[in-house]
């Protein structure tokens, strides 16, 4: 919470907070969906609350990059889906350009990355590792479906 606070004022950012279904969230968390189901865990907590505000955008901005999955790899930085205009902005940069850039402007890195998180998801989903090597440990997957 301090990491954003401290991006929202410097970056004087209107930042709007998502959440889950109260409910169903309870439910993944005494349930540990996470465990058995994680694409329906990742559906209830991140996909259904992003699906709910996306009509009020006509555009997504996102971080992805082309080096982190192989999903990732086949995109363009421009591209339409639905209804929405997708736009990559660093697509094509190497996590130490990310890096480089962020060292430039001076802005803070996460907290979190500082301790060898350099992929952050949901806490139980998440292990230190390099890239995207602490995410989903031990499963086939690689995406939550944000990017789907």
């Amino acid at each position: 919470m301090a990491y954003k606070e401290t991006l929202k004022e410097l970056l004087h950012l209107h930042i709007v907070e998502l959440k889950g279904d109260a409910l169903r969230n309870q439910f993944t968390a005494n349930d540990h969906t996470w465990s058995r189901d994680p694409d329906l865990c990742c559906s209830i907590n991140k996909v259904e609350p992003l699906e709910k505000i996306k009509p009020g955008f006509q555009v997504w901005v996102s971080g992805l990059m082309h080096s982190q999955t192989s999903h990732r790899k086949d995109l363009e930085i421009f591209r339409e889906s639905g209804g929405l205009l997708r736009f990559y902005p660093i697509l094509d940069k190497s996590e130490k350009d990310a890096l480089d850039y962020i060292e430039s402007v001076n802005l803070p890195l996460h907290p979190l990355f500082l301790k060898g998180f350099h992929s952050v998801g949901c806490t139980h989903c998440t292990k230190q590792g390099k890239a995207r090597e602490g995410r989903w440990i031990d499963r086939s997957k690689t995406e939550c479906g944000l990017h789907l």
